[in-house]
């Protein structure tokens, strides 16, 4: 009855274990397909080069720690696949040695899941510690006026500013730490030909607070009429209405948001493993001492 019971229970958790797998591994591989610009934007952040490099190209083509992750990931949600069909094959038929694979499995993975949050928590404050100077160096060097990157065709500086004017717009925020980083006086951006509606430019048109409907200026991508969604259309030229708080922080409050879940699910299929080891030991005690008897 036991056996019975620790039988239906595995193959229960390792349909779960199963639809996690298959989860994981779309949502890898949704991350690594993604074209958003505030994803793009997270990406080149996390690129493992040196952001004062002359050649930007490298930069911007390199492979960075959040795709290797995902990557990563893919690989961990195939296994885990793999290793969920097996735990129900293994209840299912009885067989000893597939549990014995299944419990090894397991215990393998859950060893590397610790020792993998062990070294994200050692190195956390080490990577937000390294993405903030290299948010500040690509926006002083290369954030540029809003009626450049409409005239200009596509460029380094382009590329990056349309990400960061894609970063202010979706967090409502103005510079890295606040609107001097970039209306500083020694940055690209103070130091460009800068106009709007004729007139010359003071604050960036994303450091302007925007109407309800600034989703649709992202979605269309329509820069050319950014004017109908200020809420102040004077703004870039007076500096009324703009947006103070830096992006960096509500970056990081972004990130944390959705880390959080993901914490928690993963916490929660430790557990699930810890269970299903038990129980697979359990079957193979009980299998092996039947076998035993039949002999």
């Amino acid at each position: 009855m036991c056996n019975c019971f620790n039988k239906c229970m595995l193959i229960a958790i390792n349909v779960v274990f199963l639809i996690f797998g298959v989860a994981i591994t779309a949502v890898s591989i949704w991350v690594i397909a993604s074209q958003g610009s505030l994803f793009e934007f997270m990406q080149l952040l996390t690129k493992d080069v040196n952001v004062d490099s002359k050649t930007m190209d490298n930069y911007l083509n390199g492979t960075s720690t959040l795709l290797a992750a995902a990557y990563i990931a893919v690989a961990f949600g195939g296994l885990s696949i793999i290793i969920g069909f097996c735990g129900c094959c293994g209840a299912i038929k009885e067989n000893a040695c597939m549990l014995i694979f299944y419990a090894v499995s397991i215990s393998i993975i859950l060893a590397a899941e610790i020792a993998g949050a062990i070294v994200a928590a050692v190195f956390k404050n080490q990577i937000s510690k390294e993405l903030k100077p290299r948010f500040i160096t690509l926006e002083k060097n290369h954030f540029i006026p809003l009626n450049q990157t409409l005239s200009n065709e596509s460029s380094t500086d382009v590329t990056i500013t349309t990400y960061i004017n894609y970063l202010q717009v979706s967090l409502e925020c103005c510079g890295v730490n606040n609107q001097s980083d970039i209306t500083g006086s020694d940055t690209k951006w103070s130091k460009s030909e800068r106009y709007y509606n004729g007139l010359w430019q003071v604050m960036p048109v994303t450091c302007c607070k925007m109407k309800s409907t600034k989703n649709e200026l992202l979605s269309k991508n329509d820069w050319k009429n950014s004017r109908d969604y200020l809420s102040d259309p004077t703004c870039p030229n007076t500096g009324m209405n703009s947006l103070t708080e830096g992006c960096y922080n509500k970056l990081e409050k972004t990130i944390d948001f959705y880390a959080l879940p993901i914490i928690i699910v993963c916490v929660v299929v430790a557990v699930f493993e810890i269970f299903c080891v038990v129980i697979a030991s359990c079957m193979v005690n009980k299998i092996r001492k039947d076998d035993g008897t039949h002999v």
